[in-house]
This record gives C-alpha cells, sequence and structure tokens, in this order.
C-alpha cells in the first residue's frame, strides 16, 4: 500500500501522515481505528518504496541508497 497526503485538504507533511498510520491518532489526539495502526517501519515504505512502486518508478526512485 502507498499513501500520501489529501493536500490541501490535510497537511502536506508526510511526517504527519505517518504519524497518524502509526498512533491512529488525529492531530488532536483523538483516536481513529487504533486496531489499524502500523509499524513506522511499514509507515516509511508507503511514502518511499511502495510509492514508487504503484507508480511504477520503483527503479528510479522511492529509496535511500548509495
Amino acid at each position: 500500500m502507498a499513501s500520501s497526503s489529501d493536500a490541501p485538504v490535510a497537511a502536506i507533511n508526510p511526517l504527519i501522515g505517518m504519524y497518524a498510520a502509526i498512533t491512529r491518532q488525529s492531530e488532536t489526539g483523538k483516536a481513529i481505528t487504533p486496531e489499524e495502526s502500523i509499524s513506522p517501519t511499514q509507515a516509511l515504505a508507503m511514502y518511499t518504496t511502495n510509492g514508487a512502486y504503484v507508480s511504477f518508478e520503483e527503479k528510479l526512485t522511492g529509496s535511500i541508497s548509495r
């Protein structure tokens, strides 16, 4: 699964989206289906490698490597 923001409806900062996916809390602290939380590693992948894969760009972008 890949993720992105709903900007301009939601914040464009991916760290806010990752925080919500990991904690399942809104910016105000309201719990949102906490049983659907994911790990920090999974959240990072949603915004990087998975995003590149779903847009067919996995050979060009999506990961930090040497």
